[in-house]
């Protein structure tokens, strides 16, 4: 497409949306704002449908605006570039003890669409799903737990690259929880990768060489992941020191280097 960069806004405000419009290389196309019935919109993808519409598909809450209050995936379109907008259409609802949120959107080379999202049961048990659509998101296969390994997977929305390879990469944050109550819920995280060699019919991860406790220097959440041009993975995770944190892996995400600030020079 031979479009402007195209600017999507899906929050709690619509502060960002006023930085946006300050810009004249962005234009803001949708802001989704807050109700009383919808009180939070986030944590959303956006795709581009073969027919050429925009498709965005985000997590819309319904009982509050807390990580745990209910919520459901759901999707709405424009067929002009952003300047209007269809109605919300829901794609997915319950399935979960909690809720359900944080979308990340793929195409494959086959056509389909990956439609990735988390299912929070209770504290220590967050795992990642995901469904196939053969029919641009009309209809989905029945879920896939991506994260095959028990725990409380934090994986932020828009976050599932197709590698050079083929392989499909889910950056995943494990947060300990020895009771499965908030009051030992550990902001202190694991990075993770949870890796699909079929187009994400079946999953896999080697956690064997990596560490079972959390870093007690520095606290790392909500990794993401991209392929360098050398063929590295590159990992980044958000940190509480200012900066963001990288780690490398050379051999497609199985296994990981050690990490370091991402601000520090490259040697």
């Amino acid at each position: 497409m031979n479009r402007q960069l195209l600017v999507l806004v899906v929050s709690l405000v619509a502060a960002s949306a006023v930085s946006a419009q300050s810009n004249p290389g962005f234009r803001t196309l949708l802001v989704i704002e807050p109700t009383r019935e919808h009180p939070r919109n986030s944590e959303g993808d956006v795709i581009e449908l073969k027919d050429g519409r925009l498709c965005l598909v985000y997590s819309r809450f319904n009982g509050g605006t807390e990580d745990d209050a209910p919520a459901e995936i759901t999707m709405r379109t424009s067929p002009d570039d952003g300047k209007t907008w269809s109605t919300d259409r829901v794609l997915v609802s319950g399935g979960s003890k909690m809720n359900i949120m944080s979308v990340s959107l793929l195409r494959l080379p086959s056509g389909e669409i990956l439609l990735f999202y988390l299912r929070k049961n209770a504290w220590n048990d967050m795992p990642m799903m995901v469904q196939r659509s053969k029919d641009e998101l009309q209809t989905l296969s029945e879920p896939v737990r991506v994260t095959v390994d028990d725990g409380y997977h934090v994986v932020n929305n828009a976050r599932v690259p197709r590698l050079s390879t083929g392989r499909l990469v889910v950056p995943a944050a494990l947060h300990p929880c020895p009771d499965g109550t908030s009051k030992t819920w550990s902001a202190r995280a694991i990075p993770r990768a949870f890796l699909s060699d079929d187009d994400g019919r079946t999953w896999r991860g080697d956690f064997s060489n990596v560490k079972t406790e959390p870093d007690r220097s520095v606290v790392l959440q909500e990794p993401g992941v991209v392929e360098l041009k050398d063929g590295r993975l590159m990992m980044w995770s958000r940190t509480d020191r200012g900066v963001q944190y990288e780690a490398f892996s050379e051999d497609k995400g199985s296994t990981g280097a050690s990490r370091r600030p991402a601000n520090w020079p490259r040697r």
